[in-house]
């Protein structure tokens, strides 16, 4: 849908979003919105990936300046009202299914005010621009919907919290939807205080506008993002090397697949590689960006801009739960696999060379590797220490955000943990110390079961995965 409401960034929106751009997201710039003979476009981008709104954003007039503030917010709650209705066309048919058994008539009403403002929606989406009177009729529209509909929202919501509704019923599927939703705009699954959704717009306009004056977002994996911009340079050299690699092996009358295998496995190598790092941190941005507008304020503190969220959330001394040491081991698969790799390589090489000298410079190598997968463990070196706060668990410097982690795993074997994150296929994989083979897994079960992760302890001779979020 948003190919329907969003159009290629043309030059001046192009230059005036340049400072706040980030190169890893798609800058997005909607179709203009028409007031007292003014054209006005919302450009930004959705960094936050569950979330239907533009999460960072301006809104600029036709010469690329921003918007007053009473223009920026129309003009955000217009575009973001559409995203929204489009997000929950899908409440249509349960909500016809229900209208036919409902004594009371409250769910008709919920369904032809939901009707008129989709339909509403779907003309809108066919434009090619908006007028101010396009604007104001569907704020007309979208209060008289959700004036009555959010008080259903507050039941719904509350039913599936408390896990009242049968699974399979038209009910249960328009609650699902909704707390969806909401889940998505509250990055978080378990939603207990429900705000209205108006003033979740309030919040996205209030965390997400960079005007042109503004400082651009700090971004806190700057490291990792600066190796990734090299990386991607390293990895077009590579490509065009690889180019001239086959076309010279073609002038020299290989195959065309024996020239590209010849350049295949650097080049697959380096493109997983890319990908993987670019995956990490976007989504390492996704979590510092939820964290952020997650965090409760207290009653003295008004409604901030992301960079002054982040950099509150940095000030704050977070609530330590348990701290103790455990043992990265996932170093040693990658010295286990190197090992293979060389001894497979070595005894290869003197099948087809009898080549003695290799062959012991080979095993030689090969034994000093499975030397240090012994020592290593016992090293401080491979000592972490391990820090589970309310909002993350620390890894030594590395810090496992509740937005990142998705599964917890206890092994039968008593003494390893496996930390699954959504940035990697494999997980981060901790030994415990001795002492310590009771306690922990009883910390993160607890840590798991609050922030709603799956957690299963292999140990326990009837296990079950604790803890499944709703999402």
């Amino acid at each position: 849908m948003k190919g329907m409401l969003f159009q290629k960034v043309q030059k001046p929106y192009k230059k005036a979003f340049k400072k706040h751009r980030d190169q890893l997201f798609q800058t997005l710039q909607s179709k203009p919105v028409i007031i007292d003979d003014h054209s006005y476009v919302l450009v930004g981008e959705g960094r936050i990936q569950e979330s239907p709104l533009i999460s960072h954003f301006d809104v600029c007039d036709e010469y690329g300046a921003s918007a007053n503030e009473g223009i920026g917010r129309e003009v955000h709650d217009f575009i973001s009202r559409i995203l929204i209705i489009d997000r929950i066309r899908g409440i249509h048919g349960p909500l016809e299914n229900q209208a036919e058994d409902d004594d009371e008539e409250d769910v008709p009403a919920h369904l032809a005010h939901f009707e008129t403002i989709a339909k509403q929606v779907t003309a809108l989406l066919q434009q090619e621009t908006f007028e101010a009177e396009d604007m104001y009729a569907l704020d007309e529209n979208w209060h008289v919907f959700w004036e009555r509909y959010q008080i259903r929202v507050q039941s719904l919501l509350e039913a599936v919290h408390d896990e009242k509704l049968e699974k399979g019923t038209s009910i249960y599927e328009e609650a699902d939807m909704i707390h969806h939703l909401f889940a998505d705009l509250l990055f978080t699954p378990t939603i207990t205080n429900i705000p209205s959704i108006d003033q979740l717009i309030e919040d996205n306009y209030m965390y997400g506008r960079l005007r042109a004056e503004d400082e651009p977002l700090v971004h806190g994996s700057t490291l990792e993002r600066r190796l990734h911009i090299v990386f991607v340079y390293v990895y077009r050299v590579v490509l065009a090397l690889a180019a001239v690699i086959v076309f010279g092996l073609l002038l020299d009358g290989e195959s065309i697949w024996e020239a590209i295998a010849a350049i295949l496995i650097p080049v697959v190598v380096l493109r997983v590689v890319n990908r993987q790092m670019k995956s990490r941190i976007l989504l390492k941005t996704n979590s510092a960006l939820k964290e952020a507008r997650s965090t409760p304020l207290s009653t003295e503190e008004e409604a901030r801009t992301d960079q002054e969220a982040i950099v509150h959330n940095r000030q704050r001394e977070p609530v330590i739960l348990y701290e103790t040491r455990g043992v990265m081991v996932g170093h040693l698969i990658i010295i286990g696999v190197f090992d293979f790799v060389i001894l497979a390589s070595t005894v290869i090489f003197y099948i087809q060379e009898k080549d003695a000298f290799i062959l012991s410079i080979g095993l030689l190598i090969t034994l000093l590797l499975v030397g240090m997968m012994y020592i290593f463990p016992r090293t401080p070196i491979s000592k972490l220490k391990i820090t589970i706060t309310e909002q993350a668990i620390h890894l030594r410097g590395e810090k496992l955000s509740k937005h990142e982690v998705v599964r917890i795993l206890i092994k039968e074997n008593n003494k390893s943990i496996h930390i699954f994150v959504n940035y990697h296929d494999e997980p981060y994989r901790i030994r415990m110390v001795a002492g310590d083979e009771t306690v922990l897994p009883g910390k993160l079960a607890t840590w798991a079961s609050t922030n709603e992760i799956p957690f299963k302890d292999e140990r326990e001779k009837h296990s079950t995965i604790k803890g499944d979020r709703k999402k």
